[in-house]
């Protein structure tokens, strides 16, 4: 190779510093949009910018805070509730990475919680700090320093959630009026203060110093990636180090001017904005006497690309090289400075032997902050991108020698080939390259691959393969083609390598089967030089001398295609690169082009500062990031794609800014809101049935892009999109309660990237056609229907059992009436021997002297009435029963009834040593009553207490009259009833528990009931068990009381009077009767034995004539 003269280098590097300064001095930034007041902002006077974890710019202002998602802001000022800060002047913003915004202000410090929506502000004696003109992350992101007027400087330990003031050691001489704050990269807190200057804090050791800045007062503070730390004043601005001398730096643009606000590009490059307007100057431009030989402005002016107001204020660089400008009364500029930073990296600086030569024909990648270079006759340089320091490696195995291939490996080794010394690396940490000694010399290797440890690359004419682990190597290909390989470029495709050839096209080598592909390339008029290759989904794109070229390895690799060119007069292409966004990056010998497959279209990107480096003719290409690398004669042009890639964009999401119901704003944790934390962070909304009239802001938080279309569908309605065009608010009006999913999709113009958010919407129906409702219905339904069934159930089996009871009980009262009439029929054939028994016992007893016998006659006869009078309790429950028992009164003389009635029951009294006693009206005492039942009760009830009262004891008759009525008692000591026996006494059948050893039916007290019934009365007890019983009992007397059917014939001839004659006389014993005998008895009975007995007993004084009954 040729090489060019010290002299001939030195006149090219003088064209090419001319053309450089020409070409930096005319770029000026432009401005590309502002945002003001007639945009939504709360003020144009801007007092501090950030930017979010999400994208979202922060703005700052005199009046509040305007927070932009793209083109929608959200305002928070002091009556903005929720979203409510304490003072209007928002001096100082700090992002923080969970979306929360800390807000300095001049009465205490306010947070903007992402979560909440909401502003939380801050308790003033808690953090010891009131008035925060500046806010600042630690470098270590563990602290964040807070700066003030009146306080000093404080700061707030995040890991431990507290806050402290910073202890400085000297309390004579303490920084106050902190206007802002910086942190360097060597543990030094920088203070600037108001009239103080600067104090430079050591956070190692604790130590405060002072800089000679005497009544200086310090709005900025800026680190550079060089160790200058840059100041901004009210006299200008300076720059210094911890260690070195603080120095003014002059130009008529900052000397003696207000400096309000210094950032630094990601190129280096200082801007520095204050009342005189905004400039920008690189470090290199300074030159040792601390004056900036360049230094570019925006001026302020009415037409496009000036600044709407001179003074600027605040400063933001934002993470897609975006410079953000605010004004003291013009809101905000937004300048797109991708153009202004240098587009032009010289590897080599002039040199003492004049052997300066800037060729780059290798480019590779190294860690995240360089660039490595092959040169042309410098070895290998490494190019650092933040501070823009180059080192370069020509030791003993790389002296002088021509670099035409770099790669870096998984490992981090730098490998380099080139023209003379072979194969060499660099390994991570070391200063000089290794050569690999059994690798080919006085060969050119221009190309190098890397794959698991294994290094391919090539000679002039074969292939090889280096093993790292096994220090061998290989001929991949030996013996496999029969013709000379001279290889221009390798590329690896999972498990096939490529290779790029000088004419004789594509050669594929399978590394598993050693299958041999070989693809023709080329035109009718030759083959072609295939000088570099990219891969991109699957197709392989090579830029040769005829063109861009392309084979799809996916179908017939052997069917590929040449592309037609951008320029037909310059088909030619050195270099391509392919990046993650659909696009190839061409280097031809003169020009950059872009090419979008998608489109098909070329786009030339090269700018005239591009144009110095003017021959691309052995260019080399790297893809990094946003930008494109390209090497060229004079060094490496910069191709910036000024919008972002979108697979880098933070926000992957669209961001959900605002929800509206029913034309009312919400926001979370406030009364009726479905919001629990911020709209973007829900994943899903729970709304009411009422409220189903939503309308949703979302936008792609992304300044610098021209939106192309929103689109959205709820999934459960239609799978169709409706188009919404620019628009970033979708309504949703009258939805049917429901579960819903709401897609929404927004993408960006001349980008292929959908960024899409999916929001589940639940609207819930009203209580009455909620599920639980529904399924209270259901379960009412079930019930009913289990009711209804149960009762229809019921109703038959109680249908059923009456009817069965029915039968039964027409059963029991057949058999019933079946065993009364029996027991009836026994108690009439009873009664007629009893009374047979008891009228000889009482002519028995009449004539009887013998006192032992007498009391046996007496005995009989007590047992015999006990007999008599149950059969005769028997004959009463029949008729009782069967309703023959009818009320008779008569006008009865009532004292000498009762006496009659209780004659039986002195003698018993006497017999069973019973105290007796009877009180009743006096003599000719008359009242209406029924002389029979009145008889039956008073038996009844005299007879059941003497069967419970025990020898010793008292029984006690009392009868009176009241003016309506007759009460009589019964009262006796005997054996009592408890509680529980007095309510069943009367009832049929009823025997207590003191009764077992007791004689009796259980009839008669039922009976008693029953006639006193009868007769109208009533009837009641008392009792206490040890003591004794009392049984009152009330009988109407009057006439009056009684209807006529009641009472009891009285007239000569009734019914119950007249014995009918019979029609003859009867023949048996009709004999006439003896003389003296006055008077006849007719004597009907069927019982023989009766008859005979009244013969006998009244045939003394009576004639006596006996018939059959019916007869």
């Amino acid at each position: 190779m040729k090489h060019e003269t010290a002299m001939s280098r030195r006149i090219i590097l003088l064209l090419s510093a001319v053309f450089l300064k020409f070409a930096f001095t005319r770029s000026a930034p432009m401005v590309i949009d502002v945002i003001n007041s007639e945009k939504g902002l709360l003020s144009n006077t801007i007092l501090s910018i950030t930017e979010d974890s999400f994208g979202r710019m922060w703005i700052g202002t005199a009046n509040g805070i305007s927070c932009y998602n793209g083109d929608m802001p959200m305002n928070i000022s002091v009556n903005t509730a929720p979203r409510r800060i304490s003072n209007k002047y928002a001096q100082s913003l700090l992002p923080m990475e969970n979306g929360d915004v800390w807000i300095g202000t001049p009465d205490r410090l306010n947070i903007y919680s992402y979560q909440g929506d909401s502003v939380f502000i801050a308790n003033r004696q808690k953090i010891g700090i009131s008035d925060i003109t500046t806010l600042l992350m630690s470098r270590d992101k563990r602290t964040i320093w807070i700066g003030s007027t009146d306080q000093g400087v404080g700061a707030y330990d995040l890991p431990e959630g507290r806050f402290r003031k910073l202890q400085f050691p000297d309390s004579t001489n303490l920084p106050k009026h902190i206007i802002t704050l910086c942190e360097d990269p060597n543990d030094y807190l920088w203070i600037g203060t108001r009239y103080d200057g600067i104090y430079i804090y050591d956070l190692k050791n604790g130590k405060l110093s002072g800089f000679p800045m005497q009544h200086a007062t310090v709005n900025a503070l800026c680190t550079g990636r060089s160790g200058t730390m840059w100041i901004g004043t009210h006299d200008g601005l300076f720059g210094g180090t911890v260690n070195g001398p603080m120095v003014r730096i002059s130009h008529p643009m900052v000397d003696h001017i207000k400096i309000m606000a210094i950032v630094e590009d990601r190129n280096g490059t200082i801007w520095v904005g204050g009342d005189n307007g905004l400039g920008a100057f690189s470090p290199e431009s300074v030159t040792p006497d601390n004056r900036i030989t360049d230094l570019r402005s925006v001026s302020e002016g009415p037409g496009i690309g000036k600044l709407t107001y001179r003074y600027v204020s605040a400063l933001y660089y934002d993470k897609k090289q975006t410079l953000w400008v605010g004004t003291f009364g013009g809101g905000i500029n937004i300048l797109d400075i991708s153009e202004f930073s240098p587009s032009v990296i010289t590897p080599i600086e002039d040199m003492q032997d004049g052997n300066s030569s800037n060729k780059t024909l290798a480019i590779c990648r190294g860690n995240d902050d360089d660039l490595w270079f092959g040169m042309d006759g410098h070895g290998v340089v490494r190019y650092d991108l933040k501070t823009g320091q180059k080192q370069v490696f020509s030791g003993s195995d790389i002296h002088d020698s021509v670099i035409v291939s770099l790669c870096r490996d998984e490992n981090g080794y730098i490998w380099a080939g080139g023209y003379y010394n072979g194969l060499a690396y660099l390994a991570p940490g070391s200063d000089r390259f290794v050569a690999i000694r059994n690798t080919p010399h006085n060969e050119t290797i221009r190309a190098i691959a890397t794959d698991g440890g294994k290094i391919y690359y090539n000679n002039d004419s074969d292939l090889f393969c280096y093993d790292f682990l096994s220090k061998r190597t290989t001929r991949p290909l030996a013996g496999r083609l029969n013709k000379k390989l001279d290889i221009r470029t390798i590329v690896i495709d999972r498990k096939t390598i490529w290779l790029g050839t000088y004419h004789n096209g594509i050669i594929g080598y399978d590394r598993e089967t050693g299958r041999i592909t070989e693809i023709p390339v080329h035109k009718d008029f030759g083959n072609a030089v295939v000088w570099d290759m990219a891969l991109f989904d699957r197709q392989l794109w090579c830029a040769t001398d005829l063109g861009l070229f392309r084979t799809d390895l996916t179908g017939d690799p052997l069917r590929g295609e040449f592309i037609a060119s951008p320029d037909p007069g310059s088909k030619s292409f050195v270099a391509v690169a392919s990046d993650n966004n659909g696009k190839l990056w061409l280097s031809g010998t003169s020009k950059i082009y872009c090419y979008d497959i998608t489109a098909q279209k070329y786009t030339q990107v090269t700018t005239p500062k591009m144009l110095s480096v003017t021959d691309y003719s052995d260019a080399a290409i790297l893809i990094d990031r946003t930008e494109t690398y390209v090497g060229g004669f004079k060094g490496v042009a910069i191709v910036r794609d000024r919008r972002e890639s979108p697979d880098t964009i933070q926000a992957k999401e669209l961001f959900l800014a605002n929800l509206n119901i029913n034309n009312h704003p919400v926001y979370p944790d406030t009364r009726r809101s479905p919001l629990k934390k911020n709209l973007n962070a829900q994943e899903r909304i729970v709304l009411s049935h009422k409220q189903n009239n939503i309308s949703l802001d979302f936008i792609i938080p992304y300044f610098g892009y021209e939106i192309a279309s929103y689109r959205y569908r709820i999934k459960e309605r239609s799978n169709e999109w409706s188009e919404l065009g620019a628009s970033h608010t979708l309504s949703i009006n009258n939805m049917p309660y429901g579960k819903y999913t709401l897609e929404i999709e927004g993408s960006i113009a001349d980008s292929p990237k959908v960024f899409s958010r999916t929001l589940q919407l639940v609207f819930r129906p009203p209580f009455y056609l909620s599920t639980g409702a529904k399924s209270l219905y259901l379960l009412l339904v079930v019930l009913a229907a289990f009711v209804a069934v149960r009762i229809t159930k019921t109703r038959i089996e109680l249908k059923h059992t009456l009817e069965m009871e029915q039968a039964n009980r027409k059963k029991d009262e057949e058999l019933n009436e079946a065993k009364i009439s029996f027991f009836t029929t026994i108690s009439h054939e009873l009664r007629t021997p009893l009374t047979l028994l008891l009228a000889p016992i009482d002519q028995l007893k009449a004539y009887e002297t013998n006192s032992s016998k007498l009391k046996n006659y007496q005995l009989i006869e007590r047992n015999a009435k006990t007999l008599l009078s149950l059969v005769n309790q028997i004959l009463d429950f029949r008729k009782n029963e069967k309703g023959e028992i009818r009320l008779q009164v008569a006008r009865t003389d009532i004292r000498t009834l009762i006496a009659d009635i209780i004659l039986p029951f002195d003698q018993l009294a006497g017999y069973r040593n019973i105290a007796f006693q009877a009180s009743f009206p006096q003599s000719g005492t008359s009242v209406c009553i029924d002389a029979d039942i009145l008889t039956k009760i008073i038996n009844n009830l005299l007879s059941n207490a003497f069967k419970f009262t025990e020898p010793g004891g008292k029984i006690t008759l009392t009868a009176d009259i009241t003016s309506n009525e007759l009460v009589l008692s019964v009262a006796d000591t005997g054996i009592g009833m408890a509680k529980e026996q007095q309510e069943k006494v009367f009832d049929i059948f009823y025997q207590g528990d003191n009764a077992q050893t007791k004689y009796g039916s259980g009839l008669g007290l039922y009976l008693v009931k029953s006639l006193v019934k009868i007769h109208h009365g009533d009837i009641s007890v008392e009792s206490t068990p040890g003591i004794g019983t009392t049984f009152r009992c009330t009988l109407p007397c009057r006439e009056d009381f009684f209807i006529d059917s009641e009472f009891a014939p009285t007239e000569v001839g009734s019914e119950k009077e007249v014995i009918r004659e019979p029609d003859t006389q009867p023949e048996e014993k009709m004999e006439s009767g003896d003389k003296g005998k006055e008077e006849t008895i007719l004597i009907v009975e069927d019982n023989e034995d009766i008859v005979e007995f009244l013969t006998d007993s009244l045939g003394v004084k009576y004639n006596i004539h006996a018939v059959s009954n019916g007869a």
